[in-house]
């Protein structure tokens, strides 16, 4: 183990002891991530928390926790009270999460570092971890190298294989049964990753037995708190450090196109959400199906005639649920909404049917009531049955306008044409973009045609800007291995394809270019050109692909008052107090 592993590993290692007897009773690791704002967690096993381990019954409700203090090189102590809602109390699922105070704890331990965590380990075999062995009585910090040994898919788990002596009388000292909670690490080329914690160990074998993080995080959602923020490594060169030393190459080179400071994020960037299929696509996804399910829903029994159509509304919305639970969220699932539209359109028939039905029999009851001399300006007859079924359409209709603000089809067939006249921003919204992707984790690259070639092919193009000695299909397997371990895709955006080489180089290839790209469903393709080079440059068979999304930037259209604010406040600028009605103000150029 490197010797700055070393360091990292005892900085975060916890030993986790009960306040009756002070004696050791499992270990932890700190998981500080910029996410979690002004708490921490401190990951471990849930059987550490039960005075009769895995039996779960027996909760020991306050624990001590000793921290290491690298400068007075001693241990720190801080009682803390088990919020239960956070330990998982199944075996197959034995983890635990403390939340604690960002400031309590740093006050006693200094700055903690930050933890890098992965999802997939890819052929390494090497693992590390620091924990407090109960044999030690906990006053020794004591280190494993274990081996990959295999997954276990049944129980979501995995085996590591301990060579190190520690079942013979000689090293009954550095036994590892107080090891439970610790963090297991990928070790990396010049890194290490967390990536399970440590439940079990089985001397018979010198098995030891890890729990995914992602176990934590479903633990973690169902107590709506941040979860834990999975990075990744990819080979060929294509590391974090990679991505976002060349986001911020190629921002640069946008020149005075990528403004940070006149930075007004529009709409349409959320579409980039949407190829990527990641988290935010996810939320927003999610906020339409819950506004829907979660509408009013006043069927009363008081209603006459409605009684088929509200069936055939619980119906629909037992259907929209039942077909949300089944989405596949991962990059590889395709979301089909044809039959759920189908349905809609069913309802919304019968509903208009109803709805007929409905005014017929108020115009004959009102002439059958017109000798009466009844006033209905205020509640005409059937007014409930009718705001009732008005009521039914308009949910549909607003799912339906939520859906398709959302470019589903874009996360299901991952290549988009990003057009717009001159200066209409095309350049800048790129540049936010992979800036945004790289600040929050996500990798994304961003290449510009200016700097395209015609004597070389469009992918001799791409891995020139980039630097990469690797083939084409090398980088590409790379960049879907490493959508893969973040759980959504890696962003390759050209911007302007209609300069540098152009159409010499673009014309004929373009087909070939994004015909690459389907067999990598955890990569995303984005491509800006200028409206007046569409015909020019993009050939008429992918003009006319109904897999590939056609977006056009049209500026600050609709933001106008917002960005002419923006810019004013930029310049120094009295703001005009007259309506902004001229088209000119759309353009961010012109401003």
């Amino acid at each position: 183990m490197l010797p700055k592993h070393d360091s990292f590993l005892t900085k975060i290692a916890v030993c986790i002891q009960h306040p009756d007897n002070n004696q050791t009773i499992g270990s932890g690791v700190v998981y500080n991530h910029k996410t979690l704002g002004d708490k921490l967690y401190i990951l471990s096993a849930a059987h550490c928390f039960f005075n009769d381990g895995d039996q779960f019954q027996e909760p020991v409700d306050t624990v001590n926790l000793l921290f290491f203090n690298a400068i007075t090189n001693n241990y720190e102590t801080v009682v803390h009270r088990v919020d239960f809602d956070l330990v998982s109390a199944d075996i197959d699922k034995d983890v635990a999460v403390l939340v604690i105070s960002r400031q309590v704890l740093e006050s006693l331990t200094g700055t903690l570092p930050m933890i890098e965590a992965v999802q997939e380990r890819h052929s390494i075999t090497h693992f590390v971890g620091k924990g407090f062995p109960s044999a030690t009585m906990g006053r020794e910090l004591v280190a494993i190298e274990p081996k990959w040994m295999q997954e276990i898919p049944t129980i979501n788990k995995f085996q590591l294989h301990l060579s190190q002596d520690f079942s013979s009388a000689e090293s009954a000292r550095s036994q590892v049964d107080g090891f439970s909670g610790s963090g297991l690490f990928l070790v990396g080329s010049d890194s290490i990753y967390l990536y399970g914690i440590f439940t079990r160990f089985l001397e018979a074998g010198k098995l030891i037995y890890g729990q995914y993080l992602a176990t934590i995080n479903e633990l973690l959602k169902a107590n709506f708190l941040p979860t834990i923020t999975f990075t990744f490594f990819g080979s060929n060169g294509l590391t974090p450090d990679f991505f976002k030393t060349t986001a911020v190459k190629s921002v640069d080179n946008l020149g005075p196109r990528f403004n940070e400071a006149l930075n007004l994020r529009l709409p349409i960037a959320l579409k980039f959400n949407d190829l990527a299929k990641d988290g935010v696509f996810k939320q927003r996804f999610l906020k339409a199906i819950d506004q829907y399910l979660t509408a009013n829903n006043y069927r009363s029994r008081e209603h006459q005639g409605l009684e088929t159509l509200e069936d055939l509304y619980d119906d629909l919305k037992k259907y929209m649920n039942d077909w949300y639970s089944a989405v596949d969220w991962s990059p590889e699932g395709i979301i089909d909404r044809s039959r759920l539209y189908e349905l809609i359109e069913e309802f919304n028939a019968a509903s208009n049917e109803v709805s007929d039905t409905l005014y017929a029999k108020r115009s004959e009851i009102m002439r059958l009531d017109k000798g009466e001399n009844k006033n209905y300006s205020y509640n005409p007859p059937l007014s409930g049955e009718l705001s009732r079924v008005r009521e039914m359409q308009r949910n549909n209709r607003e799912l339906v306008n939520d859906l398709e603000e959302l470019e589903i089809d874009l996360s299901n067939s991952p290549v988009m044409f990003l057009k717009g006249e001159a200066g209409s921003g095309k350049s800048h919204l790129f540049g936010d973009v992979v800036s945004l992707c790289n600040e929050n984790g996500q990798p994304a690259l961003l290449l510009l045609g200016q700097l395209f070639k015609k004597e070389q092919t469009i992918w001799q193009n791409i891995l020139s800007q980039l630097d990469l000695p690797c083939t084409k299909d090398e980088f590409l397997s790379s960049l879907d291995a490493i959508g893969r371990q973040t759980g959504s895709r890696v962003l390759l955006m050209i911007d302007a394809i209609n300069e540098g080489a152009g159409k010499d180089l673009w014309f004929d290839a373009l087909p070939g270019f994004i015909h690459d790209f389907k067999a990598h469903r955890y990569v995303g393709l984005a491509l800006s050109i200028r409206s007046t080079y569409w015909n020019t440059v993009v050939p008429k068979n992918v003009q006319s692909d109904q897999a590939i999304t056609k977006l056009t930037h049209e500026g600050f259209s609709g933001n106008e008052y917002k960005a002419l604010q923006l810019f004013c406040a930029y310049y120094g600028i009295r703001q005009p107090n007259f309506p902004i009605l001229a088209p000119e103000y759309t353009s961010p150029l012109f401003l």
